[in-house]
């Protein structure tokens, strides 16, 4: 059957068999991400609210598991920032208790890790990844495009402080998380102020992503991989000591975990009519985005469709 709020699950390099959880309806967040696949915020999203009832996600996880083996982590993601949602400590403590043996994981944009409150909530969970890209003003205006309130030298002490005080706890991981944009946030100065904050943080990897999915502006480019490689070998250099990974995603279709046929022919006729965003495709099939997005990588790959971009929204037609 289809869900609503959570999605998958699919593999992932970095978190093996992933069960999503979405918290919003609709894009829910407080940046504006050059690179985000969903596309231009229609709005800025900067307080912590109630999006979605909580027990609408915890019935569908418990329908799901009732009937699937366990997935090695449920995490939070989808279609915003999962801290802005009041939310998430009540579904983290409640998962931890009910599924203690499944890793319950956070990707968020570190936004808002200076706040005690969030601090809190976030501790039922296994794996915290925050999001730093920008490490200068210039930069951090230019990748996150952050709502006003957001000060980056906030952003960042409160990414220090949540891993100091996470990392105490047993059993609890911090990834760092940096998205390059060549160009803006890969040169060395960049990359020598990156390595001074890591050294304060106590996290137990950094990973260097960069595009591989359609971004919401058409500048942005992947980096080449000599570029990750180089950042990674200056951050060593520099004295940042913990694993640096290159993340890549998985590229065939033997990688992609319940791959749905049925799915595949809805995408493929839906687009082949006119193209579609993934906002339209999700609703259409009654499937979450992020779930779509994981068919969508996996046919733009094998040459089936193209992405073009118009009006700063990202759209899917067939080749």
């Amino acid at each position: 059957m289809g869900y609503k709020h959570i999605y998958g699950p699919v593999p992932s390099r970095r978190l093996g068999i992933s069960l999503g959880v979405d918290l919003f309806e609709t894009k829910t967040c407080n940046f504006n991400c050059v690179y985000c696949e969903c596309g231009r915020n229609a709005r800025y999203v900067y307080e912590r609210g109630h999006f979605v009832p909580p027990e609408e996600i915890l019935k569908e996880i418990e329908d799901f598991l009732a009937s699937n083996p366990a997935p090695q982590s449920i995490t939070f993601s989808g279609t915003g920032e999962p801290t802005l949602s009041l939310d998430i400590g009540f579904l983290l403590e409640t998962l931890s208790r009910r599924y203690p043996s499944i890793r319950l994981t956070v990707l968020t944009n570190g936004s808002l890790l200076w706040d005690p409150e969030v601090q809190h909530d976030l501790l039922p969970a296994s794996l915290v990844v925050p999001s730093l890209d920008a490490v200068t003003e210039e930069a951090y205006q230019k990748i996150d495009r952050p709502h006003k309130i957001f000060e980056l030298e906030k952003v960042i002490q409160g990414i220090i402080e949540f891993s100091q005080k996470f990392h105490t706890e047993e059993k609890k991981e911090i990834w760092l998380e940096v998205f390059i944009v060549p160009g803006v946030n890969d040169d060395p100065s960049h990359t020598r102020r990156l390595a001074t904050l890591i050294q304060q943080m106590k996290c137990d990897r950094v990973q260097l992503n960069s595009l591989d999915r359609p971004p919401a502006e058409a500048w942005v480019k992947p980096a080449p991989e000599s570029v990750l490689h180089g950042i990674r070998e200056a951050l060593r250099e520099k004295g940042v000591i913990v694993p640096i990974d290159i993340v890549k995603r998985y590229t065939v279709r033997s990688e992609l975990s319940r791959y749905h046929q049925d799915v595949e022919v809805a995408i493929l006729e839906a687009v082949a009519r006119r193209p579609m965003r993934l906002d339209d495709l999700s609703v259409m099939l009654g499937r979450n985005s992020e779930e779509i997005m994981a068919y969508l990588d996996i046919l733009q790959r094998e040459g089936k469709i193209q992405p073009v971009i118009q009006d700063h929204e990202i759209f899917y037609r067939r080749r």
